[in-house]
């Protein structure tokens, strides 16, 4: 009976699929189930030509525990994983400390981007301690020479500037930071702070291009960086100043902000369909403010339903400032 039951496990991690797809009307995704770490592999406009990703996603290499750091090694669970035709699931597993992580993609509506989210769920019997997440990382393939632009918006804090809105060009060698944080207050000979939402176009011919933004109004960043025929970045936590800790007691779950990805053609203006996803039935993103008052850390989220508001408290962890320069 065992052995049967064995046999059946074995057969089913054999069978299970190692590479899935989501889409929506306008974007489709491909990622892959690697053993080790998983994969965003190809990002596409439907009917275009898609981009191919030439990175992994980052998972952590290590946490604290009991006073000293130990390293991870998170395997696949085949048997976990889903590959469902609106949401795509991909479940780590690390063996000691016992850890497990979800990385997942979800296609919430017909239209609009699909959302990404990662939760780690300590199922050890100690408190551990995680640095800050790496979040959504990217390397795109792209063409040397083609005319790239990026696109962004300044928050509306105090006086607003004389520009207001940015499309600058996207040059080889250029890199780019953008900034968000819950109380916008600008700085002196410091660049205005950012809605944490970032569009990329190919300035020439149909001006396709892709997004990306933040559903979280806390301190977050997103960078981008291009060299020859690599358009790289990141978005997530600004890990800045820090460092930061986020405390996981036994049994609790931390919840990295999410994500949306999505695609469109006709210049900057062509991708407010992402304003008929936020009002849409199905999901509005969260607005997400986070509250440290002593060493812990509680989320914020105002989920939009059409007419209505509802709101509900997440515990995602304690957090732990170490060092914090003004």
């Amino acid at each position: 009976m065992a052995l049967g039951l064995a046999l059946d496990t074995a057969c089913a991690n054999e069978l299970s699929p190692t590479s899935g797809s989501l889409s929506t009307l306008e974007t489709s995704i491909t990622v892959e189930a690697r053993d080790d770490e998983p994969r965003l592999s190809r990002l596409a406009l439907t009917g275009e030509v898609p981009w191919y990703n030439r990175t992994t996603a980052a998972l952590p290499d290590r946490v604290e525990v009991r006073n000293e750091m130990q390293p991870l090694h998170w395997q696949l669970d085949r048997a976990a994983s889903r590959f469902g035709p609106t949401q795509i699931q991909l479940v780590y597993r690390n063996d000691a400390p016992r850890l497990k992580l979800v990385w997942s993609w979800t296609a919430r509506a017909r239209r609009g981007p699909i959302e990404h989210e990662v939760t780690i769920e300590n199922l050890s019997a100690d408190t551990i301690w995680l640095t800050v997440q790496p979040g959504f990382q990217f390397d795109w393939a792209v063409e040397p020479s083609a005319p790239l632009k990026r696109f962004w918006m300044e928050k509306g804090a105090d006086t607003p500037s004389a520009q207001g809105t940015h499309l600058d060009p996207l040059h080889d060698g250029d890199t780019w930071q953008g900034f968000s944080s819950t109380y916008a207050r600008p700085r002196p000979n410091q660049p205005r702070e950012m809605i944490p939402y970032v569009l990329v176009e190919e300035s020439a011919g149909a001006r396709r291009g892709w997004y990306l933004g933040i559903e979280f109004s806390g301190r977050t960043r997103i960078a981008l960086g291009r060299e020859k025929g690599s358009l790289r970045g990141n978005a997530g936590i600004n890990p800045e100043p820090g460092p930061v800790r986020t405390r996981l007691l036994p049994g609790a779950t931390f919840a990295a902000p999410t994500i949306f990805l999505g695609t469109f053609k006709g210049g900057p203006d062509a991708a407010g369909c992402v304003a008929a996803w936020a009002t849409s039935g199905r999901r509005a993103p969260r607005a997400t403010m986070l509250a440290v008052t002593g060493t812990s850390s509680r989320t914020m989220r105002a989920m939009r339903a059409p007419g209505e508001w509802s709101e509900r408290m997440n515990m995602v962890g304690d957090l732990e400032l170490n060092t914090v320069s003004v």
